[in-house]
C-alpha cells in the first residue's frame, strides 16, 4: 500500500498552512509562482494581489468574528555570483505589532 502523498499547496493564491495550534491559530500563506509577472517587485505584487490579502481578512473575520492580524513577507533574494554560481539570501520582513480587527453584530 502506498503512502498518501501531500499535494502541493496551491501557487499565486492563498492557503491554510497547517499550524501545532489547532484552531488558536490560523496561518495564511501564498506561494508565488516563477510565472508571477509581480514578483520581482513588491510594490507591483501588492497592488496586483490587495484584493487576496483583503478577501483572506474578510473571511478570517467571518469565521472568527474577530482577528488580530500581521502581515509578514518572506524572500528569498537570489543573485548570480562571478564563477561560483548563484548565492542566495534569505530575508524575513513584518509588521512590528498585529493589527486588531472586530465584527460587531
Amino acid at each position: 500500500m502506498c503512502a498518501a502523498r501531500n499535494p502541493e499547496p496551491p501557487k499565486d493564491e492563498f492557503f491554510v498552512s497547517k499550524t501545532n495550534y489547532r484552531d488558536l491559530l490560523r496561518v495564511n500563506k501564498m506561494i508565488v509562482s516563477e510565472q508571477n509577472t509581480n514578483r520581482k517587485d513588491l510594490f507591483k505584487f501588492e497592488k496586483g494581489n490587495k484584493e487576496k490579502f483583503v478577501d483572506v481578512i474578510e473571511k478570517d473575520m467571518g469565521d472568527f468574528g474577530n482577528i488580530k492580524c500581521s502581515i509578514a513577507v518572506s524572500i528569498n533574494f537570489k543573485r548570480l555570483a562571478n564563477e561560483e554560481g548563484e548565492e542566495e539570501m534569505l530575508r524575513f520582513f513584518s509588521e512590528q505589532a498585529p493589527t486588531s480587527f472586530s465584527v460587531w453584530w
